[in-house]
């Protein structure tokens, strides 16, 4: 949801000297440029400041891919960001996994991914949510980009570690899991750090989500590259991409 990302601004002038200290760790100028216009965009509120690109304009992450690779779209929505996959990778992959705990948008993928051709058994949909613990926790179901979990609801869904989507093949993580990202990253740090997969993570539903999300898998000691960019007018979409050094 955008705008989640909004603090009062001496909260976010406190935090300055730390993102100086991320802006280091960025792999390229088009990602500090991100990261700077985003930042005088949460400052001053001024849409015209903003850097944004199309979500397809990621050509370090489509040059790297392997074309076996498999996706994990967790928080898949309607399966959107998985034909924008597809269509990206033109139909190269190894196996696709839609990771969607809401019922209507996990039915609106499998209708999506019935209208592209794509089925078969390297192609699947998990009813569950990506957290950073096993078992069951309340889900609010909206039927829309906005579902999420939340502790207090009464409809539980089952949950599961980023690990129990290892397909022991090349692995290309997307997150959009409604600020249960920098948890999910967290509880998978040795995963991540042992089995380097490609990451694309949302990075806006919370103030600190950047903040905390780059420097901890910069500290994996993974050799992981990493990309800003912003893919919605609006300030949403703000995508960290972590690439793994040569395999």
């Amino acid at each position: 949801m955008p705008f989640l990302f909004f603090e009062h601004p001496n909260a976010l002038e406190r935090k300055l000297e730390r993102y100086d200290a991320l802006r280091q760790i960025l792999s390229d100028d088009l990602s500090r440029q991100t990261l700077d216009t985003h930042l005088r965009f949460r400052r001053f509120g001024r849409f015209e400041d903003l850097l944004f690109t199309p979500r397809q304009e990621v050509p370090f992450l489509l040059a790297a891919l392997p074309p076996d690779v498999d996706y994990i779209d967790a928080g898949a929505f309607d399966g959107d960001t998985t034909q924008e996959f597809i269509e990206m990778t033109h139909g190269r992959f190894g196996r696709i996994c839609l990771v969607e705990p809401d019922p209507n948008n996990a039915a609106r993928a499998a209708r999506r991914l019935k209208e592209l051709g794509v089925a078969g058994d390297n192609v699947s949909i998990r009813q569950e949510a990506v957290s950073s613990e096993r078992g069951l926790m309340g889900f609010n179901a909206l039927g829309s980009v906005g579902s999420s979990l939340d502790k207090a609801a009464d409809n539980k869904v089952p949950t599961a570690l980023l690990s129990d989507f290892d397909t022991g093949g090349s692995l290309y993580f997307k997150l959009d899991i409604e600020g249960a990202e920098r948890g999910a990253i967290h509880a998978c740090k040795d995963f991540i750090a042992r089995r380097k997969p490609f990451l694309g993570i949302s990075v806006y539903h919370l103030p600190d989500d950047l903040l905390e999300i780059a420097p901890m898998i910069h500290e994996l000691n993974a050799d992981y590259r990493l990309y800003l960019r912003c893919h919605g007018a609006g300030g949403e979409d703000l995508m960290l991409y972590a690439l793994p050094g040569v395999r």
